[in-house]
């Protein structure tokens, strides 16, 4: 069989409507072309270079022309005449597909699933969708019978529920695929045949891509993907648009060419509205000066505005070893600000900047070095660096530049172009510091007396309060009621959520034993915390098709996204049973990290047992530094780590047995191997009577 690419992956970012030009223009234009045309463009399919140029050998004396274009010509006649915007377009009972009906012995109950985002169109409904464009369009003499029609649906839904970057192979389709049935396939060659076959299945799914592309837009909520219906979303978006305009927000102008407006403003849809996201590609004179602009803004808020205790990671330990030793109740309270960046006071954020940078010499010195594609600088320390030099800058441009970033935004959205007049662009490389600034010198000046007889811990807009007294607790709830109008800070009414009650309740506020923050789930009662997982790790990698050993292996060995934290981990937070449960939760996630990054490969052969060995024992070295067990408890839970480690490998990898058949067997034997509680054989004897043993010996 010659080797074939047949790798697909969902067109991303805000072009990706231009990725089908070609196909669009085929099928969705006025001067649509023939059969001829149609057919040409599935053998110009790219199946890889192999099996591309073993076709183009092949098919000028094999693949047949004249008999095939009745059939395309049928398809294309039953295209035209399909209605795809009744069939896509949200019906008055489109709600409906959120509120599932299940028969069953007499009675219909309803199951209910909360869209993620305004005018999200439910799966379902593109599942029948395509399943009536299968049986309208796609003619069964092109696919053969309903058997090859079922599996390509199948692979299509599938395909539908990949991750973002991550490649969908077509290969165990084609393989599926009952060629035989496809009777206008008229080829002796076995091997041009399943060529052919992958064009024509490489050239579908491209079709059906399309037809999203064309009648939805596609965006991610919490990393996972969502189809939205485009005239619904376009009218919301100009309505809040004219919502910003009205509030003063955005103003008008045309003073500049459109054109020479670098920066494009986007509104992707949420749970609650539609997050502003601004794009640029700064040219290289203006990225090296707001590269050191962020290197001083990191400095002065290390050391003038951030404290010991505000990082959550590494503070809380301290919270848990207090209350243990104190007995006492713990008051837990976390909130959210709303619209932190687009509430931002300009003026007021600015003057905050100009008494810090009063600290600052006039003369700023930078340590530059070539890092990869750009240069980066240190300030002030020096950065160990090949090629490192020093650099300096005045203090007075560094500060001009942060003025622009502030003052002189200007975005351009739906052909027009407008001035950021309150709050600050989210998106630019300036804005999330700009961000902790303005809320932490807010929390320094208005929640100083919480931080007396309490913790306070914040990441951007999240905020979570931890004190063992009652009335700072309920005077912070007071406080997070009212905002604070001298910030234009405010909070969401749904994300107040507290594990105390109040005798007159906070709006919004809801009362729960489990506190969710930064990934992390507190329980309200013990303190103690477990992370908190909202989607699959899968669609939080971003994946490649190429990849050497090495490059594998820094994947792999990347602990930040599978929790390898003080908070999951520490003795002095958690019970050594909870601990056990949450390095559990770490190896499922390591597990299946490691199996969407080797499915994505293009050789598998990459992943061996080393390679997976290597990564695994340097998590588990840094779970044993982290949970500062003594010698005998390493001892004693060290085997059990193994056992859950390799459990979870065996437990992810067993669903796809025939890609990884070798290491499956492995993985089950290193689960038997270090399995604690592995119960021993018991033989039970059963004692004869002494007739029985008599009779027995005279035999």
């Amino acid at each position: 069989m010659v080797p074939m690419d047949l790798s697909i992956t969902f067109p991303t970012g805000p072009e990706y409507r231009q990725s089908l030009s070609d196909l669009k223009q085929l099928l969705f234009t006025e001067k649509m072309g023939n059969s001829d045309q149609i057919l040409a463009s599935i053998k110009n399919a790219d199946v890889g270079h192999e099996a591309n140029l073993r076709f183009q050998f092949l098919e000028k004396r094999e693949v047949p022309t004249s008999e095939v274009n009745n059939i395309f010509y049928e398809f294309q006649k039953r295209h035209k005449s399909m209605n795809y915007n009744d069939l896509f377009k949200q019906k008055d009972s489109a709600s409906s597909f959120f509120k599932r009906r299940k028969r069953t012995k007499g009675e219909t109950v309803y199951r209910e699933s909360k869209p993620l985002v305004k005018n999200q169109a439910h799966p379902a409904l593109i599942r029948e969708s395509y399943a009536t464009i299968m049986h309208r369009v796609m003619t069964p003499k092109i696919i053969g019978n309903n058997r090859n029609k079922k599996k390509i649906l199948k692979s299509l839904f599938r395909f539908m529920q990949t991750a973002k970057t991550e490649s969908f192979s077509l290969l165990p389709l084609v393989k599926q695929i009952n060629i035989e049935s496809i009777l206008w396939l008229t080829i002796e060659d076995q091997e041009l045949k399943l060529i052919f076959v992958a064009k024509l299945m490489k050239w579908m799914f491209r079709f059906f891509v399309l037809l999203i592309c064309r009648y939805f837009i596609i965006t991610y909520v919490k990393e996972e993907r969502v189809f939205c219906f485009i005239k619904e979303l376009n009218r919301d978006i100009k309505r809040d648009l004219a919502t910003k305009i009205k509030k003063g927000l955005l103003e008008e102008c045309s003073e500049d060419s459109i054109n020479s407006i670098e920066t494009r403003m986007y509104m992707v849809p949420k749970a609650d509205g539609f997050r502003t996201i601004t794009r640029r590609k700064y040219p290289a004179d203006e990225l090296k000066s707001l590269r050191k602009s962020l290197r001083v803004l990191d400095f002065l808020f290390d050391k003038y505005l951030k404290t010991p205790d505000s990082v959550f990671n590494d503070a809380y330990v301290d919270v848990t070893i207090e209350a243990n030793e104190s007995s006492q109740k713990y008051y837990v309270t976390v909130t959210d600000i709303r619209d932190a960046f687009g509430s931002i006071i300009q003026n007021k954020l600015f003057d905050i900047l100009t008494a810090l940078f009063e600290l600052l010499p006039e003369i700023l010195e930078f340590t530059a070095f070539y890092g990869g594609k750009n240069y980066k600088y240190g300030f002030p320390q020096f950065i160990n660096g090949k090629g490192g030099k020093r650099v300096t800058a005045q203090k007075r441009n560094i500060l001009a530049m942060i003025e622009k970033t502030i003052f002189n935004t200007k975005v351009a959205m739906h052909n027009k172009l407008y001035n950021v007049c309150k709050g600050v662009t989210q998106g630019s490389i300036l804005s999330s510091k700009l961000s902790d600034i303005y809320y932490l010198s807010m929390q320094r000046k208005y929640f100083a007396d919480f931080r007396k007889s309490g913790r306070i811990f914040s990441h951007v807009d999240d905020i979570i309060y931890i004190t063992a007294n009652e009335e700072f607790a309920k005077q912070f709830l007071n406080r997070v009621e009212k905002g604070i109008p001298e910030y234009n800070c405010w909070f969401k009414k749904s994300k107040i959520v507290s594990n105390f009650s109040r005798d007159v309740a906070v709006f919004g506020e809801s009362l729960e034993n489990t506190i969710k923050f930064l990934g992390w789930s507190i329980d309200g009662t013990t303190l103690e915390a477990e992370p908190y997982v909202k989607c699959s790790i899968r669609h939080s990698i971003s994946y490649s098709a190429s990849l050497d050993i090495i490059k594998l292996k820094n994947r792999l060995k990347n602990l930040e996204s599978i929790k390898v934290k003080e908070p999951a981990l520490s003795k002095y937070i958690n019970s050594n049973n909870k601990i056990l449960s949450n390095i559990n939760v770490i190896a499922r996630l390591q597990a299946q990290r490691c199996f969407a990054i080797a499915n994505s490969l293009s050789d598998t052969t990459i992943l061996t047992l080393d390679a997976i060995a290597e990564t695994n024992n340097k998590i588990m070295k840094k779970i044993k530094k982290i949970t500062n067990w003594t010698k005998t408890e390493q001892l004693e839970y060290s085997k059990e780590i193994r056992h859950i480690f390799w459990k979870a490998y065996y437990a992810t990898f067993i669903k796809k047995s025939d890609l990884f058949p070798n290491l499956i067997k492995t993985f089950r034997k290193l689960t038997r191997k270090n399995n604690v509680h592995k119960k021993r054989k018991i033989r039970k004897f059963v004692k004869r009577s002494s007739l029985v043993s008599k009779r027995a010996r005279h035999m």
